[in-house]
C-alpha cells in the first residue's frame, strides 16, 4: 500500500514557526516543510504552492491543500491546482458551491478518496 507524504506550506517567519512544530512535537509529521520566510514567497501567491509540490515531488494536481483561511489557503491552493479544502471551523458562508468543506481535521477520513 502506497503511504501519502503529508507536507507543510506555512506564512511567517521560519525560525518561528519551526519552533512552534517542534514544542508541539510535530515537526517530524511532514515529509516535506515550506515555509514563505524562507523563500520570499507568500500565500496566496500560486508560486509557493508550487515551490511546495516540486519540493515534494509531487504534482501539483495531484495534491490536496488542507487550509482555515479561505482566501490565503484555499484560493491559492486551487489558483495553483491543487484540490482546496477549507477546514472551516467556523461555519462561514462561501457561495461557491464547489468547495468542499470540512468543519474538524477529523472528517478527513470521510472526505478524501487516495487512490
Amino acid at each position: 500500500m502506497k503511504s501519502e507524504k503529508i507536507g507543510l506550506i506555512s506564512n511567517g517567519d521560519s525560525k518561528f514557526q519551526r519552533e512552534k512544530l517542534n514544542k508541539l512535537k510535530l515537526i517530524s509529521q511532514f515529509t516535506t516543510i515550506v515555509i514563505s520566510g524562507d523563500i520570499g514567497i507568500h500565500k496566496p501567491d500560486k508560486e509557493l504552492f508550487y515551490y511546495a509540490c516540486k519540493k515534494a515531488n509531487e504534482n501539483v494536481e495531484n495534491s490536496f491543500y488542507i487550509g482555515d483561511n479561505f482566501e490565503t489557503d484555499i484560493i491559492g491552493a486551487i489558483n495553483a491546482g491543487m484540490k482546496g479544502i477549507w477546514l472551516n471551523r467556523f461555519n462561514c458562508k462561501t457561495e461557491d458551491k464547489d468547495i468542499l468543506q470540512i468543519s474538524g481535521l477529523n472528517e478527513l477520513n470521510n472526505n478524501l478518496n487516495f487512490k
